[in-house]
Protein backbone atom coordinates (compact mmCIF):
# COMPACT_ATOMS: atom_id res chain seq x y z
CA UNK A 1 0.00 0.00 0.00
CA UNK A 2 1.25 3.56 -0.87
CA UNK A 3 0.06 6.58 1.06
CA UNK A 4 0.39 10.14 1.33
CA UNK A 5 1.41 11.50 5.05
CA UNK A 6 1.49 14.62 6.60
CA UNK A 7 2.58 15.16 10.33
CA UNK A 8 1.60 12.09 11.42
CA UNK A 9 -1.24 11.44 9.50
CA UNK A 10 -2.89 9.65 5.98
CA UNK A 11 -4.12 12.10 3.62
CA UNK A 12 -5.55 12.03 0.95
CA UNK A 13 -5.88 13.94 -2.82
CA UNK A 14 -7.71 17.52 -2.20
CA UNK A 15 -6.10 18.14 1.13
CA UNK A 16 -4.41 21.35 0.98
CA UNK A 17 -1.21 19.74 2.76
CA UNK A 18 -0.89 16.84 -0.40
CA UNK A 19 1.45 18.36 -2.53
CA UNK A 20 3.94 18.83 0.04
CA UNK A 21 3.66 15.66 1.84
CA UNK A 22 5.47 12.85 1.55
CA UNK A 23 4.89 9.59 -0.37
CA UNK A 24 4.91 6.10 1.88
CA UNK A 25 4.77 2.49 1.68
CA UNK A 26 3.65 0.08 3.52
CA UNK A 27 3.18 -3.97 3.55
CA UNK A 28 3.55 -6.78 5.42
CA UNK A 29 6.60 -9.76 4.74
CA UNK A 30 6.05 -13.15 6.75
CA UNK A 31 4.30 -11.24 9.35
CA UNK A 32 6.75 -8.17 9.94
CA UNK A 33 5.48 -5.02 8.87
CA UNK A 34 7.58 -2.39 6.78
CA UNK A 35 6.55 0.81 7.20
CA UNK A 36 8.90 3.72 5.61
CA UNK A 37 9.08 7.30 3.68
CA UNK A 38 10.03 7.05 0.08
CA UNK A 39 10.92 10.83 -0.09
CA UNK A 40 12.97 10.16 -3.29
CA UNK A 41 9.32 9.31 -4.84
CA UNK A 42 6.96 12.13 -6.46
CA UNK A 43 4.54 10.76 -8.16
CA UNK A 44 2.17 7.49 -6.59
CA UNK A 45 3.60 5.40 -9.62
CA UNK A 46 7.16 5.88 -8.50
CA UNK A 47 6.03 4.99 -4.93
CA UNK A 48 4.37 1.96 -5.73
CA UNK A 49 7.43 1.20 -7.89
CA UNK A 50 9.38 1.47 -4.41
CA UNK A 51 7.40 -0.26 -2.82
CA UNK A 52 8.29 -3.82 -5.24
CA UNK A 53 11.66 -2.98 -5.40
CA UNK A 54 11.53 -2.93 -1.34
CA UNK A 55 9.30 -5.99 -1.01
CA UNK A 56 11.87 -8.06 -3.59
CA UNK A 57 15.02 -6.67 -1.78
CA UNK A 58 13.55 -7.90 1.32
CA UNK A 59 12.03 -11.25 0.03
CA UNK A 60 15.82 -12.19 -1.41
CA UNK A 61 17.88 -11.25 1.66
CA UNK A 62 15.14 -13.08 3.84
CA UNK A 63 14.81 -16.33 1.66
CA UNK A 64 18.13 -16.71 -0.84
CA UNK A 65 20.64 -15.14 1.54
CA UNK A 66 19.08 -16.19 5.12
CA UNK A 67 22.42 -18.14 5.33
CA UNK A 68 25.17 -15.83 5.06
CA UNK A 69 22.99 -12.96 7.04
CA UNK A 70 25.15 -11.83 10.41
CA UNK A 71 24.04 -11.14 13.62
CA UNK A 72 24.54 -7.48 13.40
CA UNK A 73 22.32 -7.31 10.16
CA UNK A 74 19.80 -9.62 11.57
CA UNK A 75 19.36 -7.64 14.78
CA UNK A 76 19.31 -4.32 12.72
CA UNK A 77 17.23 -5.09 10.11
CA UNK A 78 14.59 -8.16 11.39
CA UNK A 79 14.64 -8.72 15.38
CA UNK A 80 14.57 -4.41 16.32
CA UNK A 81 11.68 -3.86 14.68
CA UNK A 82 9.92 -7.05 15.17
CA UNK A 83 10.82 -5.58 19.06
CA UNK A 84 9.56 -3.02 18.65
CA UNK A 85 6.30 -3.78 16.93
CA UNK A 86 5.43 -6.78 19.94
CA UNK A 87 7.75 -6.12 22.72
CA UNK A 88 8.00 -2.27 22.83
CA UNK A 89 8.92 -2.60 26.42
CA UNK A 90 12.25 -4.46 26.30
CA UNK A 91 13.70 -2.83 23.66
CA UNK A 92 15.70 -0.33 25.70
CA UNK A 93 17.19 -3.26 27.77
CA UNK A 94 17.95 -4.90 24.45
CA UNK A 95 19.10 -1.42 22.57
CA UNK A 96 22.22 -1.54 25.49
CA UNK A 97 22.81 -4.82 26.00
CA UNK A 98 23.41 -6.08 22.56
CA UNK A 99 26.33 -3.58 21.57
CA UNK A 100 28.19 -6.37 23.34
CA UNK A 101 26.88 -9.10 21.53
CA UNK A 102 27.90 -6.84 18.19
CA UNK A 103 31.78 -6.40 19.82
CA UNK A 104 32.04 -9.84 20.61
CA UNK A 105 30.38 -11.43 17.58
CA UNK A 106 30.19 -8.52 14.87
CA UNK A 107 28.56 -9.45 11.95
CA UNK A 108 29.61 -13.01 11.56
CA UNK A 109 26.87 -15.30 10.01
CA UNK A 110 23.83 -16.53 11.97
CA UNK A 111 24.47 -20.45 10.89
CA UNK A 112 27.59 -20.20 11.69
CA UNK A 113 27.79 -19.20 15.58
CA UNK A 114 28.13 -22.56 17.76
CA UNK A 115 27.39 -23.39 20.96
CA UNK A 116 30.90 -23.41 22.04
CA UNK A 117 31.07 -19.73 20.60
CA UNK A 118 28.25 -18.66 23.11
CA UNK A 119 30.71 -20.27 25.76
CA UNK A 120 33.11 -18.57 25.34
CA UNK A 121 30.93 -14.82 24.92
CA UNK A 122 29.56 -16.49 28.56
CA UNK A 123 33.41 -16.49 29.43
CA UNK A 124 34.88 -13.12 28.03
CA UNK A 125 31.54 -11.57 30.35
CA UNK A 126 32.38 -13.51 33.56
CA UNK A 127 35.96 -12.83 33.83
CA UNK A 128 35.33 -8.86 33.09
CA UNK A 129 35.12 -6.00 35.85
CA UNK A 130 32.22 -3.71 35.45
CA UNK A 131 33.24 0.47 35.60
CA UNK A 132 33.02 0.21 38.98
CA UNK A 133 35.49 -2.54 39.02
CA UNK A 134 33.07 -5.06 40.73
CA UNK A 135 32.88 -8.31 39.49
CA UNK A 136 30.34 -8.58 36.95
CA UNK A 137 26.88 -10.59 38.32
CA UNK A 138 26.13 -13.97 37.58
CA UNK A 139 22.18 -12.26 36.63
CA UNK A 140 23.90 -9.56 34.38
CA UNK A 141 25.87 -12.29 32.01
CA UNK A 142 22.78 -14.34 32.39
CA UNK A 143 20.84 -11.29 31.08
CA UNK A 144 23.50 -10.88 27.88
CA UNK A 145 22.84 -14.78 27.00
CA UNK A 146 18.99 -14.34 26.85
CA UNK A 147 19.14 -11.57 24.98
CA UNK A 148 21.47 -13.70 22.28
CA UNK A 149 19.06 -16.91 22.89
CA UNK A 150 16.14 -14.55 21.67
CA UNK A 151 17.51 -13.64 19.01
CA UNK A 152 18.23 -16.93 17.76
CA UNK A 153 14.92 -18.08 18.79
CA UNK A 154 13.32 -15.37 16.39
CA UNK A 155 15.66 -16.28 13.63
CA UNK A 156 14.80 -20.10 14.31
CA UNK A 157 10.87 -18.91 13.61
CA UNK A 158 11.53 -17.48 10.52
CA UNK A 159 13.60 -20.06 9.24
CA UNK A 160 16.90 -18.30 9.01
CA UNK A 161 18.42 -20.61 11.29
CA UNK A 162 17.71 -24.20 11.37
CA UNK A 163 18.82 -24.76 15.49
CA UNK A 164 19.51 -22.01 18.91
CA UNK A 165 22.94 -22.56 20.30
CA UNK A 166 22.06 -21.12 23.64
CA UNK A 167 19.05 -23.73 24.08
CA UNK A 168 19.28 -25.51 27.62
CA UNK A 169 22.19 -23.20 28.20
CA UNK A 170 23.90 -23.79 31.28
CA UNK A 171 22.77 -20.54 33.69
CA UNK A 172 25.13 -18.19 35.83
CA UNK A 173 24.17 -18.58 39.51
CA UNK A 174 21.98 -15.65 40.71
CA UNK A 175 22.58 -14.17 43.93
CA UNK A 176 19.14 -13.94 46.39
CA UNK A 177 17.14 -10.85 45.85
CA UNK A 178 15.41 -9.52 48.91
CA UNK A 179 12.42 -7.72 48.61
CA UNK A 180 10.89 -5.56 51.26
CA UNK A 181 7.62 -4.04 50.84
CA UNK A 182 7.17 -0.40 50.60
CA UNK A 183 4.58 1.47 52.98
CA UNK A 184 2.49 2.20 50.06
CA UNK A 185 2.33 -1.67 49.25
CA UNK A 186 1.76 -2.46 52.36
CA UNK A 187 -1.20 -0.45 52.82
CA UNK A 188 -2.55 -2.42 49.56
CA UNK A 189 -1.59 -5.53 50.61
CA UNK A 190 -4.07 -4.89 53.61
CA UNK A 191 -6.57 -3.86 51.92
CA UNK A 192 -6.86 -7.39 50.29
CA UNK A 193 -7.95 -9.19 53.63
CA UNK A 194 -11.38 -8.61 53.67
CA UNK A 195 -14.41 -10.77 53.61
CA UNK A 196 -12.96 -13.98 53.15
CA UNK A 197 -9.70 -13.04 53.31
CA UNK A 198 -10.26 -11.61 56.68
CA UNK A 199 -8.56 -14.65 58.73
CA UNK A 200 -5.46 -13.53 57.15
CA UNK A 201 -5.25 -9.98 57.92
CA UNK A 202 -3.67 -10.96 61.66
CA UNK A 203 -1.10 -13.46 60.62
CA UNK A 204 0.15 -11.27 57.49
CA UNK A 205 0.52 -7.86 60.33
CA UNK A 206 2.57 -10.04 62.79
CA UNK A 207 4.46 -11.15 59.49
CA UNK A 208 5.49 -7.67 58.62
CA UNK A 209 6.09 -6.15 61.78
CA UNK A 210 8.86 -9.10 62.37
CA UNK A 211 10.54 -8.56 59.13
CA UNK A 212 10.69 -5.14 59.84
CA UNK A 213 11.86 -5.75 62.96
CA UNK A 214 14.52 -7.60 61.66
Amino acid sequence: MVYKRWKGKKIKPGDPNFDKARWWIEYRLQGRRVHKAVPEARTKAQAERAEISEREANYNRRYNQGSDIGLTTYYDEFYLPWLKEKKRSRVLDAESRVKKLKAFFGNRPLREISRRDVERFQSSLRDKKTKRQTPRKGATVNRYIYLLSAIFSRATLEEVVDFNPCSRFEQEPEAKRERYLMPAERSRLMDVFVDDLEHLRSPVEVSLRVAVSV
